[in-house]
């Protein structure tokens, strides 16, 4: 069959579909078919709507599978994010209660040492002293490890 002799079929096949009403279940399935045939067939295409409709929607049925799979992991994620956040509140408050008993003990113990008397052996002040320097450490040491993390709201002066 030639390209003229489609062209008449063509017109026929769309005088026949344009016969059966705009509102009609056929007008609307071939809405737009015959001028891809015609396009088809003047410019010797092979374009196939139908196939390129199945096509899409195996896409789309795909890219849904995919994007349940991503909010399924990003709910993972969430989750986890939540209970890290949990355990670290945790953790800075507990080394802040600790940073202030160490600070407490410490103020505790040079006041120990303010109040020993005179008559105090070479050997309480030197214990007494060690405690102290010991105590200054500790206290340091939670100090350095606090301050390598944000502060959370519920971060608290002594």
């Amino acid at each position: 069959m030639t390209k003229a002799e489609e062209l008449k079929v063509l017109e026929k096949i769309d005088a026949l579909i344009k016969s059966t009403g705009e509102d009609s279940y056929i007008a609307m399935t071939f809405a737009g078919i015959v001028d891809v045939a015609r396009t088809n067939i003047e410019n010797d295409w092979g374009e196939a709507p139908v196939e390129d409709l199945a096509a899409a929607r195996e896409k789309i049925r795909k890219m849904e599978v995919i994007a349940k799979l991503h909010s399924e992991q990003y709910d993972g994620l969430m989750e986890n994010y939540k209970k890290l956040s949990e355990l670290y509140r945790f953790a800075a408050q507990t080394i802040r209660a600790a940073q202030c008993y160490v600070h407490a003990e410490r103020v505790r113990l040079m006041n120990e040492l303010d109040a020993l008397s005179k008559n105090v052996s070479d050997e309480d002040i030197t214990y007494a002293f060690r405690q102290h320097k010991q105590a200054q450490i500790a206290e340091r040491r939670c100090a350095e490890v606090l301050d390598a993390y944000p502060r959370s709201p519920a971060y608290n002066e002594c």
